[in-house]
């Protein structure tokens, strides 16, 4: 099991983070056709992991995960890592608030990372 411990701003960021995954997981879900079951599983589980981290979010600053779900997790995060960092690099630098936000978000897929690593 790994305990994960979040202060209210982490909280509050990370399902920030978790909302913005949903809309693309389930376009991914409705374009996957139905031959390809296995991958579609391995997407709803993820959509229900990510549901899961929200509702616990919303309650509580610490949680456990399973072994499988923290590495499910991480997964999840290191998938958004190339995402946050093409979108640092295509903000310019007159919208700084926006590029400083996105940096802030990448700072906390990192840690995220390292707590679940632990």
């Amino acid at each position: 099991m790994v305990t994960i411990k979040f202060t209210e701003e982490e909280a509050a960021e990370s399902r920030e983070l978790l909302k913005a995954v949903i809309k693309p997981l389930e376009r991914s879900i409705a374009a996957t056709d139905l031959g390809h079951r296995e991958f579609r599983a391995f997407l709803k589980k993820r959509r229900a992991l990510v549901d899961e981290l929200l509702k616990h979010l919303e309650t509580m600053l610490s949680f456990e995960l399973t072994e499988d779900d923290a590495q499910e997790g991480v997964a999840m995060l290191k998938d958004a890592i190339p995402v946050l960092d093409r979108s640092i690099a295509a903000t310019d630098l007159a919208h700084r608030d926006y590029r400083e936000f996105l940096k802030k978000r990448r700072a906390l897929v990192d840690e995220l990372i390292k707590r679940l690593e632990q």
